[in-house]
């Protein structure tokens, strides 16, 4: 049955009118070069991804320490991209040089923030209208330094880019697959990343309300069972492979037994911190809600109107949601996406006030931009003077700035967290299996493959990512929850058998180490998965016996 969109009159207001020549474009990708050079930075987390890359071209699989089968990144799309690029690095570099795998992964951040301000630049109607738009992500300290990082997130945001910039086009007239773009685009940004689903969840419910009344209950069926297939595939594939269905991470940062106030608390900070040194990104989106709400209250039944108030939802729920987890150390990450939305919101809203009032909107705001990305401290203009605001990335700018690279300089280019030098990482490899109490990503990378590394952070460790924070813990650094290290936990290791001394802590570590080694495919394993999945829930809930022993300090 050839059943077509109706489509709103008024929704031609929301079309991305691409300029017709190739210059404000080009002009758009030149200034970002500029803006990605003076911000180009790789955190230590992103190490975290960098050994498991590393660890999976040396043949030991896609994990932190080989034999035991961990997802210690978040982001399983972006590892692609990064392994590919990385190995004509990895063939012809020093064995456990971190400077190719940095160099790598800062081309990969580039292309795919380079993708996502085309696609800005598209949507964009004329040079007033770039130039504001371009001046406002450029101002925001969440976007700007996370358009590099060495992390997953410049994908995640052209990705999100790509999403509304498409939604906020007209749908076409014809028999298109116009929903199954938008629905694939949203399903592929969450395998990237899978709390990014929240961002898309509004707007998807919309989509299938649309789907539903014009092509049917079949229509949208089809729609959704294709677009879950990428995501479906990778969470068969992690229980398959890791033995459950969630990266370490999730278990360390999410959920982990802390009080639900002291969480809602440190969140709150994390936002007060961004209103006090970066307050483009918040107030963006509060402007973005106010004129969405406006529009869809003057007139609810427009399509213009509903789609603008359902992606500010989706923005908010990302806001809610780094709030509700407590905050994040790496700077603004979590509202980079919530950002850019917002950003594609204001940016619609103003091409329903007339051409004229538009214009001076764009070139008032657009001035008032300038002076702010000019003065501001901080702002990502002045980062190689001021150094970014938030500690994490400030920490980290320094040492590895592409502003410090030259050719033949290796990584990293001053002290990186426990790593004093360049020379300090290439002693650091070890040439015998040990066991150590370690915490860093580029620490754990330049240790090489005979690292097994135990981590009170939990970031990489499988065991303490499950355990209980603290009963007694008042403050934290968001997603950095030191927990005790239980006891015997070291002696297992060391001597590969179960030396867990507490009683019901050993048989949970008995099911988790049958799950996350040995052969793939033996009944005892798949027992194993799901008792650590179903009976446990993944976590093991209960007070345990903490070491009170030394561990094996990394002191080299």
């Amino acid at each position: 049955m050839n059943v077509q969109f109706q489509r709103d009159a008024h929704e031609t207001a929301l079309l991305p009118t691409a300029p017709r020549s190739r210059t404000p474009i080009a002009a758009a990708l030149a200034a970002f070069a500029i803006v990605f050079v003076l911000n180009a930075y790789v955190c230590d987390d992103a190490f975290m991804i960098f050994r498991s890359v590393d660890n999976f071209l040396s043949g030991e699989g896609l994990t932190w320490n080989p034999g035991e089968r961990v997802q210690v990144f978040t982001g399983p799309l972006y590892v692609l991209p990064l392994t590919l690029v990385y190995l004509p690095f990895w063939i012809f570099s020093q064995p456990l040089d971190p400077t190719g795998i940095y160099l790598a992964a800062l081309l990969v951040n580039f292309i795919s923030s380079a993708l996502g301000v085309w696609v800005f630049a598209r949507f964009c109607s004329g040079w007033r209208e770039l130039c504001f738009g371009l001046l406002l992500l450029f101002s925001s300290q969440a976007f700007a330094p996370f358009t590099s990082s060495g992390l997953e997130t410049p994908l995640t945001l052209a990705l999100v880019i790509l999403f509304f910039c498409l939604w906020f086009s007209p749908r076409s007239e014809t028999k298109d697959r116009h929903p199954l773009r938008l629905f694939m685009i949203a399903s592929i940004c969450v395998l990237n990343r899978l709390d990014s689903a929240l961002l898309f969840i509004p707007a998807l419910c919309l989509e299938s309300f649309w789907v539903w009344k014009n092509l049917g209950p079949r229509a949208l069926l089809r729609i959704c069972t294709l677009a879950a297939l990428p995501i479906l595939g990778w969470i068969v594939f992690s229980i398959v492979y890791y033995g459950a269905p969630f990266p370490t991470s999730y278990y360390a940062k999410v959920g982990f037994g802390m009080d639900d106030s002291l969480l809602w608390r440190s969140g709150l900070s994390y936002l007060a911190l961004s209103w006090e040194t970066d307050p483009v990104t918040l107030l963006t989106v509060v402007l973005a809600g106010l004129f969405s709400v406006t529009l869809l209250v003057s007139n609810c039944r427009e399509t213009r109107n509903q789609k603008l108030a359902v992606a500010w939802l989706g923005a908010m729920l990302g806001v809610v949601y780094v709030t509700k987890i407590g905050g994040d150390f790496i700077g603004f990450r979590f509202l980079a996406a919530p950002f850019v939305i917002s950003a594609l919101v204001i940016l619609a809203s103003l091409r329903t006030i007339g051409p004229r009032l538009a214009a001076l909107t764009h070139a008032g705001a657009g001035v008032a931009l300038l002076l702010y990305v000019s003065v501001w401290p901080s702002s990502p203009l002045r980062t190689p003077i001021d150094l970014p605001a938030t500690f994490d990335v400030k920490y980290y700018y320094t040492p590895s700035s592409l502003l410090s690279y030259s050719f033949g300089k290796r990584f990293p280019f001053a002290a990186f967290h426990s790593v004093r030098s360049a020379k300090h990482c290439a002693r650091l490899p070890l040439k015998a299996a040990q066991v150590l109490k370690m915490e860093g990503g580029l620490r754990g990378f330049c240790s090489g493959p005979q690292a097994r590394t135990i981590d009170p952070l939990s970031i990489t460790d499988p065991l303490i990512a499950r355990l209980p924070a603290p009963s007694d813990l008042q403050t934290f650094l968001p997603g950095h929850v030191v927990k005790p290290v239980p006891s015997g936990y070291a002696e297992s290791l060391r001597f590969n058998e179960n030396r867990i001394s507490d009683p019901q802590l050993r048989e949970f570590y008995a099911v988790l180490h049958s799950a996350i080694t040995g052969p793939l495919f033996t009944w005892e394993r798949w027992k194993a998965i799901w008792r650590l999945n179903v009976d446990y829930g993944g976590r093991y809930r209960n007070p345990y016996l903490p070491t009170v022993a030394p561990l094996p300090a990394d002191n080299r």
